[in-house]
């Protein structure tokens, strides 16, 4: 199996390509690193492998991707046709393909199809001039695809910098992969982790009931791992506001 990393350039790639190696490590899959072009016209190739091994012939994908490549060897990646190839505690296999399709969001179904891939990851649209995939493209992607889809925001700090992590959680369905994601990047840096409930403040009983909620999400999630989570019960009738403090 493989995590597809799906990026719209060059430097989309090397902001995100910690995350998505970290995550393709963790989960001892390969790395599919994903160049999508949504102004495909539906003239030439619509999707091209790039493929490293060949000493001519790619010459010229290679220099387009050096800097790209540079960081791959940076986090100690090894270039790997063979997709079934998964990622080890100090090696992860990767692959480089380029999409270029007028059916951009088509074009990745069937990657996803054909690449074996069961999780996703891509830059969460933000209101900066950071270069990035189209918005209404996100959509379509987190809308409809079958598979996992991890939604990042880079922020200011290296993942090396991180020296704590807050996972939101909630009742409904995403809260376990979260905490799943959360504990395992929280157990490979060594860094605690906080789970976080916003219950309403309703009466003097809200901070008991949220208590309780949290506690049976960690526990069914996280099974004995769950006693390794801070827990926090935040107080506030608006969610944003309540994690936001």
């Amino acid at each position: 199996m493989s995590l597809a990393l799906l990026v719209a350039d060059n430097q989309d790639a090397i902001a995100l390509l910690p995350w998505g190696v970290f995550f393709a490590r963790s989960r001892e899959e390969s790395l599919l690193l994903c160049f999508v072009n949504s102004n495909g016209n539906g003239q030439g190739k619509s999707r091209e492998e790039i493929d490293l091994s060949k000493t001519t012939g790619d010459e010229a994908n290679a220099t387009e991707y050096q800097a790209v490549l540079d960081r791959l060897h940076e986090l100690n990646c090894v270039y790997q046709p063979d997709s079934a190839n998964a990622s080890s505690d100090d090696k992860t296999g990767f692959r480089l393909v380029r999409l270029s399709n007028a059916d951009t969001s088509r074009a990745i179904h069937e990657e996803i199809s054909k690449s074996d891939i069961d999780a996703i990851m891509l830059r969460r649209s933000e209101k900066t001039g950071v270069q990035s995939l189209d918005n209404e493209l996100v959509h379509a992607i987190v809308s409809d695809v079958a598979c996992e889809v991890i939604q990042v925001s880079p922020g200011l700090k290296s993942l090396d910098e991180i020296q704590s992590v807050m996972v939101p959680v909630g009742p409904g369905s995403r809260s376990a992969p979260a905490l799943r994601f959360g504990e395992n990047l929280a157990t490979k840096r060594q860094i605690p982790m906080t789970g976080v409930y916003v219950e309403p403040n309703v009466d003097e009983c809200a901070q008991q009931v949220g208590s309780r909620i949290l506690d049976r999400i960690l526990q069914s999630t996280l099974g004995k791992k769950a006693t390794n989570v801070e827990k926090r019960i935040v107080l506030d009738d608006k969610l944003q506001r309540g994690l936001r403090s």
